[in-house]
C-alpha cells in the first residue's frame, strides 16, 4: 500500500491525535469524521508509536479508502493490523475531543489492534497477557 506525500501533508494538516495517559492509556484521532473516514483510536502502546500508527493508518485511509470493522491489512507496518469495533460508551468516554470537534456529525470509529508474538489478535481466545493493556473497547 502506498501512502503518497500529499496524503501525508493532508494528515499533518487536517488530523489530530490526543494521547491519554491512563490505566491503560490510549491515544486517538479527530478529524478523520470530517473528511468522512473512520476516526481511529488505539489502547496500550506507548506515546510516539501510537502517534505515528494512527497518522500513518489515516494517510492510508485518504490515500485508499477507509478500513472497515474486521479488516486485516499487512501492508502499513511489519506486523499486520486488525481492525475492530468500539462500542458507544467507550467513544464517549474516551473520545471527548473526536465528537466536539465533529462538524458534520458522528461516524464509525475502529480500534486498532496488533497481534502478540504469535500472531493472535487480542479479540482471538489465547492471545497472551503479555500484551494485557491492550483492552478491546468492542
Amino acid at each position: 500500500m502506498e501512502i503518497s506525500e500529499e496524503s501525508a501533508l493532508w494528515v499533518q494538516e487536517n488530523i489530530m491525535v490526543q494521547w491519554v495517559h491512563a490505566d491503560p492509556s490510549f491515544a486517538y484521532t479527530f478529524g478523520l469524521w470530517n473528511a468522512h473516514l473512520p476516526e481511529l483510536i488505539i489502547v496500550g502502546m506507548p506515546f510516539r508509536q501510537a502517534g505515528m500508527t494512527l497518522n500513518l493508518i489515516a494517510a492510508a485511509m485518504h490515500a485508499n479508502g477507509p478500513f472497515r470493522v474486521g479488516d486485516l491489512d499487512t501492508d502499513i507496518f511489519t506486523l499486520p493490523t486488525k481492525f475492530g469495533s468500539v462500542s458507544t460508551e467507550e467513544i464517549e468516554e474516551k473520545m471527548t475531543q473526536t465528537i466536539a470537534h465533529a462538524r458534520d456529525g458522528r461516524g464509525d470509529v475502529l480500534q486498532v489492534l496488533w497481534p502478540d508474538r504469535r500472531g493472535i489478535f487480542p479479540d482471538e481466545p489465547g492471545y497472551s497477557v503479555e500484551f494485557a493493556s491492550q483492552k478491546v473497547l468492542a
